[in-house]
């Protein structure tokens, strides 16, 4: 059996809290120039040393829907922070394949650097050092993980017919 709340991360709840909720939680916070390319909503990311976590590097992606209520939550930490992360995860979430279920949200633990439309934000607004160096921790909702999923399908059906595109132009050139 499921748990059967939604998470709050950072005390705001998956698909119930909005932007002026966020807002007057972190008042300090920067909104992205780029919509999130999976539900066409708003971003905002707030510096680590405003967020009451240890451990967490660079800033934290809070995405909205097209309707102002919060779809995901990322927070980016060190690689040597998986283990106590997944530790913590397991005692108090189901886990269900590679993620955790609570409610109609997913948690899942990326053993990377995993961030949404990360083409489209400036990489300066995370951290300096390599992104293969940290872990990263999603709160979702289920219907926003499914969009993510099914894009990302979507992206690798494309980027095959674009390689049989080219491989069929280099054969009728021989």
């Amino acid at each position: 059996d499921l748990v059967s709340s939604n998470p709050s991360p950072l005390g705001l709840e998956l698909t119930k809290a909005t932007t002026s909720e966020f807002k007057k939680l972190f008042p300090i916070h920067t909104k992205s120039q780029y919509i999130n390319k999976y539900n066409g909503g708003t971003m905002y990311l707030v510096e680590s040393k405003y967020v009451e976590i240890d451990g967490i590097v660079g800033n934290v992606v809070f995405v909205f829907n097209k309707q102002d209520l919060l779809e995901a939550v990322l927070m980016f930490f060190a690689k040597r922070k998986f283990s106590s992360l997944k530790d913590s995860l397991d005692v108090k979430y189901k886990k269900y394949i590679n993620q955790y279920a609570a409610g109609n949200s997913a948690i899942i633990l990326e053993n990377n650097f995993k961030p949404f439309s990360y083409r489209n934000i400036d990489k300066k607004f995370y951290f300096s050092s390599s992104i293969t160096d940290f872990v990263t921790l999603i709160y979702e909702t289920i219907p926003f993980l499914r969009l993510v999923v099914e894009e990302d399908y979507r992206l690798d059906e494309e980027e095959k017919k674009a390689m049989k595109h080219k491989e069929k132009l280099v054969r009728d050139k021989l």
